[in-house]
């Protein structure tokens, strides 16, 4: 019984080990860094709450990171069972998004370690999004209390939007390479001034 439970649940997620992994890891650095500061920083249940959703944002990126290894392991699973899958433009967005990154810190005057700067996109993904709600908006929202709180939204419901249309629209092409695009110029924005910060 335990085996055709497992069998069963195994089936469900064949050929979407990226969306089991890219949510995993979504959910977890999120929750991570929620509690870790909310721990550091004592706090009532609307800056919680506040908190929550900023980081919710700003783990975005390790959702594409996690579906990417995820994505990895569904084509090798195909591969083995003699079956071919595409790849998604996603996932080559993420890759370059990680060969830029990484490429960009090792030439660059940077103090970091090498094995941080091959992990680059992991170590300081986290910051993408912010660094680039300051470069994209007026000083005046960046500074405000509701200004960060309306970009994350904004941001969290695009990449929502996306993922929605994407596992149950899939032919919606054009609409999904836009939002797309839109999500990866906010990473690239982010690492630009994150590397900038950091040279």
């Amino acid at each position: 019984m335990a085996d055709m439970g497992l069998a069963k649940i195994l089936g469900h997620i064949e050929g979407r080990l990226w969306l089991v992994l890219g949510v995993l890891f979504l959910v977890s650095t999120t929750a991570y860094s929620v509690i870790r500061s909310a721990i550091t920083i004592p706090m009532g249940i609307g800056d919680l709450l506040y908190l929550s959703i900023d980081w919710l944002a700003a783990c975005i990126i390790y959702f594409f990171l996690g579906a990417m290894g995820g994505h990895i392991l569904d084509w090798l699973t195909a591969l083995f069972r003699r079956k071919r899958i595409g790849h998604p433009l996603w996932f080559w967005l993420t890759l370059l998004l990680w060969i830029v990154c990484s490429s960009v810190m090792a030439l660059s005057k940077t103090s970091e370690s090498a094995a941080l700067i091959l992990v680059f996109p992991l170590a300081y993904g986290m910051f993408f999004a912010g660094m680039a709600f300051t470069m994209l908006l007026p000083k005046a929202i960046v500074q405000s209390h509701y200004g960060k709180l309306l970009f994350d939204i904004l941001f969290f419901s695009l990449f929502a939007a996306w993922l929605c249309l994407y596992l149950n629209r899939p032919k919606a092409m054009a609409l999904l390479r836009i939002l797309i695009l839109l999500i990866f110029a906010v990473f690239f924005l982010g690492f630009y001034g994150c590397a900038k910060a950091l040279g």
